[in-house]
């Protein structure tokens, strides 16, 4: 990492600390250096020799000195080594930081908030390049420059191919990114890729169904200026439109997948669920949007919840779907549209077979919610031992307007503590020497 491994650290140590202070407990941040392998002769044979001989306390004692993405792949090599390798509860999820900006690294680095330890997994050739747009399951969606998009599994380095996001539905990809170029004359004009620029402003994320194989997979991709919808799925060669564009006052802020359903969220707050798994696409409706004229709570109409918050949905293991707010300072708003005091935070809830409307919330039923580009992860705080209370751990990247016509992109990773209603920043940039909008929420699998 060179220069930016102080900085990684500083960054990991801070963000476990806070957290240590927020749950009143005491711990370390402990990493594990890499250290040099010995120049070892192999003496060169004829037959193969055979590893599942070794000694069980051999193979136990080598794989306790394994960092756990390492000890993890050890223990899925055959059934004697699964039986030799000490099961071990997998802190999860883990922030995936890659390991250089510029996207020339083949590792990166994992950090379990559980535990405090962070750890660099290398190389895996296939992330050299990239940029991860989306992450569920113990799989990452990753694209590089030329736009080229596949799903990786960096445990068990298993890759699907999908369709070039140059084949995606839209009007014209290239003036997209020439608006985009003219709107920002600070760009560094002889480094102009229209490609990379639609790629990291114009994709949202990538969102696939759970344990995808070659012949089995279906993906989603938020994309666009006026968020729109895209999927593919195997055996298709290009990107699908998966709805009629709508206006440009109506747009998708985001999409989760749960139980062979991907859930699409408007900005007006009304979710559809898409079911792809046929030859066509069937939707229905199954929380209803919004009023604007409507005032909801905290004295605020609809309205005001459409326009001035960043939105996330997630749906839980009950069927019950939440949906996250964040407020958003954009100054330049209507008169009507104005709040005095806006909540930086809030949390909605509503229930598809019982209740589809949404109301306000502080109670997540003992779950931590992990929002960011990854699909939305609920995770009980049973398996979070360090958590106390219902917590939204957040990485997000947003452009804040301004009335000039500028837009600044922001970056913020930090936790919100829904029943206390407080929250704090692990680090926060209009300008981050880390690379915010990279970083993910990856849950290690080796299916």
């Amino acid at each position: 990492m060179g220069g930016d491994e102080g900085l990684l650290s500083r960054f990991i140590r801070v963000m476990y600390k806070r957290l240590m202070e927020k749950a009143n407990i005491s711990s370390t941040v402990t990493s594990r250096g890499r250290e040099e392998e010995p120049q070892v002769e192999e003496e060169i044979t004829t037959e193969r020799p055979d590893w599942t001989l070794l000694p069980f306390n051999l193979i136990t004692k080598i794989s306790e000195e394994l960092p756990i993405p390492h000890r993890i792949c050890l223990r899925a090599t055959c059934t004697t080594w699964y039986h030799a390798v000490l099961a071990m509860d997998v802190p999860s999820p883990w922030l995936l930081i890659p390991d250089d900006e510029s996207e020339l690294s083949d590792s990166c680095t994992f950090a379990s908030l559980p535990t405090g330890c962070f750890f660099t997994y290398s190389p895996i050739p296939e992330l050299r390049g990239t940029r991860c747009v989306g992450s569920h399951a113990g799989w990452l969606a990753i694209s590089n420059v030329q736009l080229d998009v596949s799903l990786l599994n960096p445990l068990t380095r298993s890759q699907i191919y999908l369709p070039s996001f140059t084949t995606l539905p839209t009007d014209d990809l290239m003036l997209e990114c020439d608006v985009w170029f003219m709107d920002n004359p600070s760009t560094d004009e002889p480094a102009y890729n229209p490609f990379k620029v639609f790629r990291d402003r114009f994709i949202g994320k990538v969102v696939f169904s759970s344990n995808p194989t070659i012949h089995n997979h279906i993906a989603v991709t938020l994309y666009g200026a006026y968020g729109e919808l895209a999927y593919t799925k195997a055996g298709k060669d290009a990107w699908l439109l998966l709805k009629e564009p709508s206006p440009k006052d109506r747009q998708y802020e985001d999409v989760t997948y749960h139980d062979d359903k991907f859930y699409c969220l408007t900005n007006e707050c009304e979710v559809e669920a898409f079911d792809l798994s046929g030859d066509c696409p069937t939707v229905a409706v199954v929380v209803e949007r919004l009023t604007f004229s409507v005032t909801y709570f905290h004295n605020m109409r609809g309205s005001n919840l459409s326009r001035t918050y960043k939105k996330y949905l997630a749906r839980s293991s009950t069927g019950e779907l939440f949906m996250f707010l964040r407020y958003i300072n954009q100054p330049v708003l209507p008169y009507d549209m104005e709040l005095l005091r806006p909540k930086r935070f809030m949390v909605l809830r509503a229930n598809p077979e019982t209740n589809p409307c949404w109301s306000a919330t502080n109670d997540l039923g003992s779950m931590s919610w992990f929002i960011g580009t990854n699909n939305s992860i609920l995770i009980s705080n049973e398996d979070l031992p360090i958590v106390h209370g219902d917590g939204i751990f957040f990485i997000e990247s947003y452009k804040v307007a301004f009335g000039n016509g500028i837009e600044l992109l922001t970056s913020n990773v930090g936790w919100f503590y829904l029943k206390e209603e407080s929250s704090d920043t692990y680090y926060a940039s209009s300008s981050p020497q880390l690379d915010l909008a990279s970083v993910i929420w990856f849950t290690p699998s080796l299916q």
